[in-house]
Parts: structure tokens; C-alpha cells; sequence
């Protein structure tokens, strides 16, 4: 396995091209994103006003991300103190591409929390709005920041795996709990607290917030 996890990133990692360096930095970057969360708290906040539903929705994904962070930071990483494939005291390191020369020493990778974050968000949206496009879209931003950062050489793929299993996971459990408190002290949760249908761009607000993020930063790219 060992192996097939090397290849795999040597694979990934290994077709790197000028433009590609940019852009997998950019899709990497946290505050690149900033944009979709607002996307999405304006989202559940057109839908649910400032109720208590909506405190439930915030402390659901604040705690998710809490969660997926420090079980990968402070508790999986120190068992396992996995290697990043860029660390120089790894015997690969100088076999991978780094971008920008960004190199680090005895810096832990397994599992990883962009993965474990981003699925675990993207879990939360799923199980919340049960919308195809919208829950295709935030799974899709995941896989894409996921090969992102095995791209730049930071995680190896098994990494990136264990790390989105731990958030789909995490999240779950999260919302589980979350939405049976809900159920059983306040009313029924209802997404869809508007006037009027909401039309198709409306309901996709997210997947719509996702694509177009996609787009700006893959122009972005070309001239930066």
C-alpha cells in the first residue's frame, strides 16, 4: 500500500505545469474561500432568518470543523507522525515537486484536514439540504481541494483519503445529533422558510457560488 501511495502521488504530483502551480495554490488556500462560506451562511440564513434553527446550522458546522481539525491535528497525527511527502527529513522529498521551493521539516501529514474539513462541511450541506446540484457541487470543491494538495506534494493520496473518510464521518455524527436535539426540543426544521417557490437558481444557490468560484480562480490563474 505504501507503494501504490507513492505512485500515485508521484502520478499526481508529478504532472505539474506552471499554470497548474498556481492555480492548485490558489484552490489550496483557505481564504480563497471565504466566498463560498458566506454563500453558504447567506444560504441557510434566506432560509431560515435569525432563528434558533439557524444557531442549531452554525454550531453544527462550527463544531464539525472543530472536530475533524483537532482529531486529525492534536490526536491521529502524533500516533502515526506520518511524514509530508515535502518534508525534507522524508527520504522522498527530493523526488517531489514543491511548489514555489516550499519545503518543511518534521512536519506530520496523516491524516489531513483540508480533507477531513472540507468533506466534513460538505457533509453537513448534504445531509441538511438533501439538494442534488448543491451536494454534488460541495463534494465536488472537496475532491478538487483534496487533489490539490496532494498536487503540491503536501499529502500523500492515502492521506487526503483517511482524512475525507474522517470528516464524511465526523459530520455525520455531527448532524445526527444535531438534528435529533433539534427534533426533539424545537419544532420540525424547515429549510425552506421563504414567501414564495424558490426558483431553480435560488435552491442552487451554493452550486452555483461553487462553479463560479471555480471559474474565477481558474482565470486568476492565467495571470498570476
Amino acid at each position: 500500500m505504501e507503494a501504490l501511495d507513492q505512485d500515485i502521488l508521484f502520478y499526481i504530483n508529478g504532472a505539474n505545469t506552471p499554470y497548474l502551480d498556481v492555480l492548485m495554490s490558489l484552490i489550496s488556500g483557505k481564504p480563497t474561500w471565504i466566498g463560498l462560506y458566506l454563500a453558504i451562511l447567506y444560504e441557510f440564513y434566506r432560509r431560515m432568518k435569525f432563528s434558533k434553527h439557524f444557531l442549531a446550522f452554525l454550531i453544527t458546522v462550527g463544531l464539525t470543523f472543530f472536530l475533524t481539525d483537532f482529531c486529525c491535528s492534536h490526536i491521529i497525527r502524533p500516533i502515526f507522525m506520518r511524514l509530508r511527502p515535502v518534508c525534507i527529513d522524508n527520504p522522498i522529498h527530493t523526488m517531489v515537486h514543491a511548489v514555489e521551493g516550499y519545503r518543511t521539516h518534521a512536519s506530520y501529514g496523516f491524516p489531513s484536514c483540508h480533507a477531513s474539513n472540507t468533506f466534513g462541511l460538505a457533509t453537513v450541506i448534504w445531509l441538511y439540504l438533501r439538494e442534488r446540484w448543491t451536494s454534488i457541487a460541495m463534494f465536488l470543491w472537496a475532491i478538487v481541494m483534496c487533489y490539490s494538495r496532494v498536487y503540491l506534494g503536501v499529502h500523500y493520496p492515502g492521506d487526503v483519503a483517511c482524512g475525507a473518510l474522517l470528516g464524511f464521518l465526523i459530520g455525520a455524527v455531527v448532524y445526527g445529533i444535531s438534528i435529533g436535539l433539534q427534533f426533539k426540543y424545537l419544532k420540525k426544521p424547515d429549510y425552506n422558510l421563504v414567501d414564495q417557490e424558490p426558483s431553480a437558481v435560488q435552491r442552487d444557490f451554493i452550486a452555483v457560488a461553487v462553479v463560479v468560484i471555480f471559474m474565477v480562480l481558474a482565470i486568476a490563474a492565467v495571470f498570476l
